[in-house]
């Protein structure tokens, strides 16, 4: 507490609040050093005792031990993103990796999925470089604050873009889209401008990009059980149709099934973990900002590793292109029909 013309200010009955330190201000400047011997939660009072109004400016500074800028909820976040970057670059290689071994199979799927580490990495890197910059300067610029949001709004985008993708079965069950695309492309530029609406104004706008959240969701679970439904009709025509039970052991339908199983598990533990994850940071973790960041970062690192494990690409090609077969159909049909019209004159 500082007081003006008042020595004994905390004497005064004016906080209940413990004083840690009460230096009475004389004249037109003081200044002030003082080392906390506790970590706390510190709050600055001015009393002023005079009867006349004061009008006055206090500029201050914290420092942890040895000069760290940032507080100690923050402290450990350079060190976290660098393990984080370190790792992020091994998936992405491992990525990569397995689609040069297989790179006869051009499945844009995986190009898609490619989005998910390389946007992750893009900001990890940069979050190194944020949180970095702020523990040894302690301030940052406009420009930093713009590029965080933006690498964080370009992988949340990526990453609920693919999720929908990959649940409407785009380069698994099907290569086009019909009007699914009018829901994608509605609930993503709804995403994108309440992003960044709330980074500009905050307040309503994140309401409003929870409820695109849970209608993301929504959509994600309707998309995959009408798929899973579709395979198993599929599977269960192929069973009736193949008599060779080792022909029926290949059907890469049932591989297809056991990916869309796998991906609804996925997303539902990912929803039930970030839940978890909430419901700690506020009752417990509130002072330990970096461990609920590390938790959300483990949980989408773990959402890659899975499904990248679920839809990585085999040395059997299990993405069947729907359209492509259906258009091969259509050809071989009017050429059927006219054969067996040439049958029948023949007969004639």
């Amino acid at each position: 507490m500082f007081g003006f013309g008042a020595p004994d200010a905390c004497k005064l009955g004016l906080t209940d609040e413990t004083c840690t330190i009460s230096t009475p201000f004389y004249g037109n400047f003081s200044l002030q050093n003082y080392t906390f011997e506790e970590r706390g939660i510190y709050q600055i009072l001015l009393a002023n005792c005079e009867p006349e109004y004061l009008n006055g400016e206090v500029d201050y500074l914290f420092l942890n031990p040895g000069g760290e800028q940032l507080s100690s909820g923050f402290i450990p976040l350079p060190a976290l993103f660098t393990v984080f970057v370190i790792l992020w670059s091994i998936l992405t290689l491992g990525w990569c990796m397995n689609w040069i071994l297989n790179r006869t199979q051009r499945i844009r799927l995986q190009v898609l999925i490619s989005l998910y580490p390389i946007t992750k990495l893009a900001y990890c890197v940069f979050e190194l470089y944020y949180w970095t910059t702020w523990s040894h300067v302690g301030t940052l610029s406009f420009s930093d604050y713009l590029f965080d949001w933006l690498t964080s709004v370009v992988f949340r985008i990526a990453f609920f873009f693919l999720i929908l993708l990959i649940s409407i079965g785009w380069g698994i069950t099907t290569d086009s889209l019909g009007k699914e695309k009018f829901h994608v492309a509605g609930v993503i530029g709804g995403l994108a401008l309440t992003l960044t609406a709330g980074f500009a104004f905050n307040g309503v706008f994140l309401m409003l990009t929870f409820i695109i959240y849970v209608s993301i969701f929504i959509m994600v679970f309707k998309y995959t059980t009408k798929n899973l439904v579709h395979l198993e009709n599929e599977m269960e025509v192929n069973e009736r149709s193949l008599q060779d039970p080792d022909l029926r052991g290949a059907d890469p339908t049932k591989d297809k099934y056991k990916m869309f199983k796998m991906f609804k598990q996925i997303i539902m533990s990912y929803i039930f973990a970030v839940m978890f994850v909430v419901l700690l940071s506020v009752l417990f973790l509130f002072y330990y900002y970096w461990t609920v960041v590390m938790l959300y970062e483990l949980l989408e690192m773990l959402v890659f590793i899975c499904i990248a494990f679920a839809f990585r690409l085999r040395k059997i090609n299990i993405y069947a292109r729907v359209e492509e077969e259906e258009r091969i159909n259509r050809e071989q049909s009017p050429n059927e029909s006219s054969s067996n019209a040439y049958e029948m004159e023949d007969r004639q």
